[in-house]
């Protein structure tokens, strides 16, 4: 028996990890003697350390008695440990040194993980390994975790994807899978609900179910010395995973459910269970059959399902998907966005779909398939630790042999007609559940509600007479293969030599208001390239504008996608234009030999822009759908919506930006941008693998193709202003939340400092890293107010102020500002045990300085840095500066932002609190004061009023 075990070491000893040729990382993997298997990852140059667990228990593990238990377990293992028995201690200590940590759980699989910064890698590994050693599961903390889980479902409740996934799974009947998987106070709170979750944990948290991976600056052997010191204690129990039932149909035929969704959609979404375990999509990963039949029928050129969707008025978007829980538990799902038209012809949608699901899968779409991940893997560039050790450790479980894992998702070596085939064969109308989810077409005419989200749906089981119904429709001629990719091949020629070298932006282009600045790669060998576009407009923030940036937002894939913008998103091309507060960007990552090609073709619609009646009437519908949508976002979301819209000089109410939607004609949306674009400036950044001649003939392009365009003067651009609160005075802000059924509460608290300094902001970044943890220990952990508590610093519009963001189901916004305001006044004690300690407070502001300079990995990763740095402030060193003013700053320093800015005692506070209310509270007509402050209460619709009285700081920034 000792020999065998030797000889398996050995044999393990063997496994050489494959490597991309551009990864300098150093990777090991063992089988400890517990059975755990591990990764250790050594990178030399990271600042920051990570670890992640996983365990291939997950949801489909519940007790059909007591749902949610899996994800109850995962909570509570953060809670106290035999040699850590402080609840937070874990959690402390982590935000202390600048990181991170997180745990989740999905059907098949629970997730722990953290990131710290590499100093105090072994002490974090210490306190993390002991969850899975020597967890307490205190009685008392029982109860408290029970609320966070429970409000955390209610904050899902009102989220579609969520109240989609539950009403689909639940007609499996029987199965595991049909069960509520998070689990809230009508699961859970039972008198034995401790010794349900411990005897869950005794069951299934087995060292031999369990994967590693460490990710560290230390050398493999110091690595590997720290897997076994701290994750071979964890026992292995030689359970196994249970074995679960097939996915299949349990009803008696297939099923169509009309349900009545939060938001306004129409869409049909149809999931085809696959119990093959041959055809496992996550095990079949060299082939990726999956994969390649879901690009096929989600692609959206010529011939697709979606052109032809499209072509008709039919839909607004599809979608095709794959996914494994277990071998014998795929799903195949496809979702498809209905416009008005399409909602009227829902028989033809369905017609077409199983029309498009005959074609045969030509070869080409592998090759294109293959083309792309050799030349990722060969280009592979690193990402965050955590992501890696994510990643890692959920590889670990779906190869074939350890020596995959990193190429796990570039493994493309032969073509599989045949298992496509099979894959095809399950896309029958007899084998899916098709879930109608329409905001128009069932509303009052449900008879059923699922008892968790309360979702209201009609269930009817499918029949011949619908299949033959769907079979009747004439064959579309229109519908057929999609052509090959004609920006096939890449040319992924590097441009500059990799010494190494850090390279920041510099301006290399200035002409007739366009502005550009260059960096060229000397770092990460990416044959990709970063450009980032602001438009700097004269006009914006108003309800006008930002109607006509979201109209032009929805234009560009109306009419660019199917000739050029998905053919480029297939190729890793990624393109967002985006509307922020503080201004519009077109944001772009790709190839180099296609970046510009494609932005070329973009700004040429942009700046000759038009559109036929029909690609108005559906961009119109389209913003109006997002616009009602956006009534049913979370309320924290809204509250800090409405607290912008009276803090700056950039927003506008959402009722008034529907209304004008209304009105607009297609002749005033291109009168408007026409307008527009004949006086705006560009400021472009291109970082990368581009070059500078590259980068200058893009700036050029603005001058010599867009002659109708002139530069506008500086004074004349749109700047984001803050406005300057009244000192001595809360103001605040109450409203009713516009969805009827939505039960949370919500506030949006924020403490205004002042103008931008350089040492304001310092100042303010290390009095944030003690305040985060602490507020969220207070309100979320000790008095478990809800599942979303943060208090984070807010310096956008050249101002700074320290925002408080809680969202409740149990407690008002009014005892949310109480608890607030007296946690405010206890913090002084906190800060003052830095006084008492200056080694701690020492180690805070290295800490901090840490966190705020953490070394990019990757081009993508470097270039948005300096993106940020140059939207914050205008400058690409600034994280420089920012570490120097971090370690310049005192305690005093500290204490005295506290007193001035922050203590409810100051006479200098200055509060904006924006306050949202389910309908089916009592909005009271006061707060409570505190001490000589004044109480300001605004009404509806005061915003302008507010912002004219009280003006705005200044807009020039001062480093």
């Amino acid at each position: 028996m000792v020999e065998q075990q030797q000889k398996e070491q050995e044999e393990i000893k063997e496994v050489k990890l494959i490597q991309s040729p551009n990864d300098n990382n150093k990777y090991r993997y063992l089988k400890l003697k517990n059975d755990l298997e591990v990764v250790l990852v050594s990178d030399e140059t990271t600042d920051q350390s990570s670890c992640c667990l996983a365990i291939n228990i997950g949801s489909l593990c519940n007790p059909r008695e007591i749902e949610g238990l899996a994800h109850f377990l995962e909570h509570m293992l953060f809670l106290g440990t035999e040699k850590f028995p402080v609840e937070k201690e874990f959690v402390n200590f982590i935000y202390l040194n600048g990181g991170s940590y997180n745990g989740t759980t999905s059907a098949n699989k629970t997730n722990y993980y953290f990131s710290v910064n590499q100093e105090s890698f072994e002490e974090a590994l210490d306190r993390f390994s002991s969850f899975f050693i020597s967890p307490l599961m205190n009685k008392d903390a029982v109860n408290r975790e029970l609320n966070a889980v429970d409000s955390e479902h209610n904050n899902n409740m009102q989220k579609d994807h969520w109240r989609m996934d539950r009403i689909v799974n639940d007609q499996f009947e029987g199965h595991p899978l049909s069960m509520f998987f998070t689990g809230d106070s009508s699961t859970l709170k039972r008198d034995d609900i401790r010794e349900k979750v411990v005897e869950f944990y005794n069951s299934f948290y087995s060292a031999n179910l369990m994967k590693v991976c460490i990710f560290g600056r230390e050398s493999l052997d110091q690595l590997e010395e720290y897997a076994n010191k701290y994750f071979l204690p964890i026992v292995n129990k030689g359970v196994q995973v249970p074995k679960l039932p097939a996915l299949t149909i349990t009803s008696k035929s297939s099923v169509m459910i009309e349900a009545e969704p939060t938001q306004d959609m129409d869409l049909l979404k149809f999931v085809f269970p696959i119990p093959d375990e041959k055809l496992c999509f996550s095990k079949n990963y060299k082939n990726a059959s999956s994969t390649i039949l879901s690009h096929v029928l989600g692609h959206e050129c010529e011939g697709s399902l979606f052109s032809v969707l499209f072509k008709k008025d039919y839909a607004f978007s599809l979608t095709s998907s794959s996914n494994s829980f277990y071998e014998n538990m795929n799903r195949f799902e496809i979702e498809i966005y209905l416009t008005k038209t399409g909602l009227e012809n829902v028989d033809e949608v369905i017609a077409l779909l199983f029309q498009s699901f005959e074609f045969d899968v030509p070869e080409y779409f592998f090759k294109e398939k293959k083309l792309l991940s050799e030349i990722n893997w060969r280009s592979f560039q690193k990402s965050a630790p955590a992501n890696t050790t994510q990643a890692i450790t959920s590889n670990l479980f779906r190869v074939e042999r350890p020596e995959d894992t990193l190429k796990y998702n570039n493994f493309l070596e032969k073509f599989a007609p045949e298992e496509i085939k099979a894959i095809q064969s399950y896309l029958r109308p007899d084998n899916m559940i098709c879930l109608f989810y329409s905001s128009t077409k069932f509303k009052g005419k449900t008879s059923e509600v699922e008892p968790h989200y309360k979702i209201k749906f009609n269930k009817r089981y499918l029949d011949q007479s619908d299949f033959d119904k769907w079979k009747s429709f004439p064959k579309n001629t229109d519908l057929f293969v999609p052509k090959e990719n004609p920006f096939l091949p890449i040319d992924t020629t590097i441009k500059a030599p990799q010494d190494h070298t850090i390279h920041i932006p510099k301006e290399v282009y200035n002409k007739n208001g366009v502005v550009v600045y260059h960096s060229l790669d000397h770092r990460f060998n990416s044959p990709k390239a970063r450009v980032n576009i602001r438009f700097e407009l004269t006009s914006y923030g108003n309800n006008q504008s930002m109607v006509m940036w979201n109209l032009l937002k929805k234009s560009l894939k109306e009419v660019l996608n199917e000739k050029i913008l998905y053919y480029l998103s297939v190729l890793d091309f990624t393109m967002k234009l985006q509307i922020l507060t503080t201004h519009v960007e077109l944001q772009c990552y790709s190839f180099n030999d296609i970046i510009f090609t494609a932005l070329g073709k973009v700004f040429d619609f942009l700046m000759n822009l038009d559109l036929n009646d029909m690609q108005f009437k559906r961009i119109k519908e389209k913003v109006a759908k997002r616009f009602l949508g956006s009534h049913h976002l979370s309320p924290y979301q809204i509250s800090i919506r409405h607290c912008s819209l009276h803090t700056f000089n950039c927003n506008s109410m959402l009722l008034d930006k529907q209304e004008y939607l209304k009105k607009v004609t297609k002749s005033d949306f291109l009168n408007y941008f026409r307008t527009l674009f004949s006086y705006l400036n560009f400021s472009i950044m291109v970082v990368g693998n581009a070059s500078v001649e590259d980068a200058c003939a893009f700036g050029e392009r603005f001058n010599s193709s867009y002659t109708n365009r002139n530069s506008a003067c500086p004074g004349d651009v749109f700047k984001l202003a803050r406005v300057n609160l009244p000192s001595n005075t809360i103001t605040h802000q109450k409203e009713y939340l516009y969805d009827g059924n939505q039960t949370n509460c919500s506030s949006t608290i924020s403490f205004f400092v002042g103008q931008f300094t350089r040492k304001t902001y310092a100042t303010t970044l290390v009095l944030s890293a003690i305040l985060g943890s602490a507020y969220f220990e207070e309100l979320r952990t000790k008095k478990q107010f809800g599942y979303v508590v943060n208090c984070a610093p807010d310096c956008s519009g050249n101002g700074i102020s320290m925002r408080c963001i809680v969202q409740s189901h149990t407690k008002t916004p009014e005892e949310i500002f109480d608890s607030t305001m007296d946690f405010f006044v206890e913090f002084e004690k906190t800060l003052d045990y830095f006084k008492t300690n200056p080694s701690d407070f020492k180690d805070l502001i290295e800490n901090c300085q840490k966190q705020n300079t953490v070394k990019q990995q990757s081009n993508s990763a470097q270039s948005s840095l300096y993106w940020s740095f140059f939207v914050f402030c205008g400058d690409f060193e600034f994280e420089k500066k920012k570490f120097e003013d971090i370690g310049k700053i005192t305690f005093d320093d500290v204490k005295q932002y506290y007193l001035d800015h922050l203590s409810p005692n100051t006479a200098n506070l200055r509060i904006f609190a924006a306050h949202c209310y389910p309908q089916s509270y009592q909005i009271p007509d006061d707060f409570k004061t505190f001490g000589d402050t004044k109480i300001n209460l605004l009404k509806k619709n005061e915003h302008d009023n507010f912002r004219e009285n009280h003006g705005y700081l200044s807009t020039k920034v001062n480093l």
